[in-house]
C-alpha cells in the first residue's frame, strides 16, 4: 500500500489533501504547488469518486463550495487544457449537461466539480470565485 505524508490521504496509487479554506483558483494552485502537489485532475470515473469521497469527509457549514479541478480555457476560449498541458477531449462526459456546461464564455475560465450536480459533474466558473481544492501529490 502507498504511504502518504502526514495530513494526506491515499486512494489508489496517489496521495490527496483537501483544503479547509475556500480559495480562488490562483490561490488554490499556489496552495498545492507549495506542497509539491497539483490541483486534482480527475480524468477517470475512479478519480472523480476519489474527489467525492474526500469532499464527503468535510464537516463544514460551507459545504456548498465546489472543488477546483486543474482545468482551464484561459489560453484559448473554449479549448480546455489540464494543468499539465494535456488538451481535454472535446467530447468529455464529465461536464454538467443539465446546465449546458461549459457555458460561461469569456468570464468563466476555470472549472469545478460541484456536489449539487450528479456525481460531481463539472461546471465552468470564474477563476476568482472561492472554492475548496483537492491537491494531488506529484
Amino acid at each position: 500500500t502507498l504511504t502518504c505524508p502526514a495530513g494526506w490521504n491515499s486512494f489508489g496509487l496517489k496521495c490527496y489533501k483537501i483544503s479547509h479554506q475556500p480559495l480562488t483558483f490562483w490561490n488554490a494552485s499556489e496552495y498545492c504547488n507549495n506542497q509539491n502537489a497539483d490541483v486534482i485532475m480527475p480524468r477517470t470515473a475512479e478519480e472523480v469518486n476519489t474527489m467525492q469521497t474526500l469532499v464527503g469527509q468535510i464537516n463544514s457549514t460551507k459545504s456548498w463550495h465546489g472543488i477546483w479541478i486543474g482545468l482551464t480555457d484561459i489560453e484559448s476560449e473554449g479549448t480546455w487544457f489540464w494543468n499539465d498541458g494535456t488538451k481535454l477531449n472535446s467530447t468529455n462526459e464529465l461536464w454538467n449537461t443539465e446546465t449546458n456546461e461549459p457555458n460561461g464564455f469569456r468570464t468563466e475560465n476555470c472549472a469545478i466539480g460541484h456536489k449539487w450536480t450528479e456525481n460531481y459533474k463539472w461546471t465552468d466558473v470564474s477563476c476568482n470565485a472561492d472554492n475548496r481544492v483537492v491537491c494531488q501529490l506529484k
